[in-house]
């Protein structure tokens, strides 16, 4: 079960690699947050599950993304379920709109989770640091595996 009181502007990242369980927790925490009165969208480029609340595919179109993100800050919206941010430019959208007050819930493609300032270094430069104090929560994955001895790999 995952609790969350987020408070303020901020954007929550959920990081590993492709296939490896980002959307099904991102799916866990919409479940507890759609439990309160709250206004959220979901922007999934495809939509992998019906959720009680507006989603959108936005078909790998970026530039229609970038476009829905900065409609998203003019909508009174406490949160935005972002599935990716693929690029350096969504990224900015998604720091943009949490400085504008909406809770940004994302993923990332990531090995481990020091590779999170490298790859913001990559989408913004020497200003990674800025988006990089925006992020109050970030999970990663192997906190909560425990493998099977049995399956585990040297």
């Amino acid at each position: 079960e995952i609790s969350l009181g987020l408070v303020g502007s901020e954007m929550c990242i959920r990081d590993r690699p492709m296939s490896s369980g980002k959307s099904t927790t991102l799916w866990g925490m919409m479940t507890n947050i759609l439990e309160n009165p709250v206004s959220c969208i979901e922007y999934s480029s495809p939509v992998e599950a019906k959720m009680p609340l507006p989603q959108t595919d936005y078909r790998n179109n970026l530039i229609d993304l970038q476009q829905k993100l900065a409609t998203a800050k003019k909508q009174d919206l406490n949160y935005v379920f972002l599935n990716e941010i693929p690029t350096g430019d969504v990224s900015r959208c998604a720091h943009d709109l949490a400085n504008s007050n909406v809770h940004v819930i994302s993923t990332l493609h990531l090995g481990r989770i020091w590779e999170l300032p490298h790859k913001l270094y990559d989408y913004h430069g020497r200003s990674y640091k800025d988006i990089l104090s925006c992020y109050n929560l970030v999970v990663n994955q192997k906190l909560f595996i425990k493998q099977c001895t049995h399956c585990s790999c040297k």
